[in-house]
């Protein structure tokens, strides 16, 4: 009989690895090189895929900084929103978008427990 992995212990913070891995700029060091085409294939294989309206509304949950939300926002998808734990992640998406003179919605929340009601 297999036994659960004991939790990880919390780092410093106190809080366990999947959150504090997302806080200051690691993340983006790690990740932050995915270029524009990347997002764009992306974003037009979900599209298709999924068969997706512009007037959907559309969760990119996890959405870390946001570059799907955006990339769905540039392309009419007005009922975007960007929902990621990591309120320095999500402050990097808002300051790279507005510094490219766009607005995206962000939801700075925990997946776990959406704000949303029935929404």
């Amino acid at each position: 009989m297999t036994q659960p992995a004991p939790a990880p212990a919390p780092t410093p913070h106190g809080d366990p690895w999947w959150i504090s891995n997302y806080r200051g700029t690691g993340y983006l060091e790690r990740y932050g090189s995915h270029d524009g085409a990347t997002t764009r294939r992306d974003v037009a294989f979900l599209t298709a895929r999924l068969a997706l309206k512009t007037h959907h509304t559309i969760l990119d949950l996890c959405c870390a900084f946001a570059r799907h939300t955006a990339e769905l926002t540039r392309r009419g998808y007005t009922h975007t929103t960007g929902v990621d734990l990591s309120q320095d992640l999500l402050d990097h998406a808002a300051a790279t978008t507005a510094a490219d003179g766009e607005r995206i919605n962000l939801l700075h929340a925990d997946v776990r427990s959406l704000p949303l009601g029935d929404r």
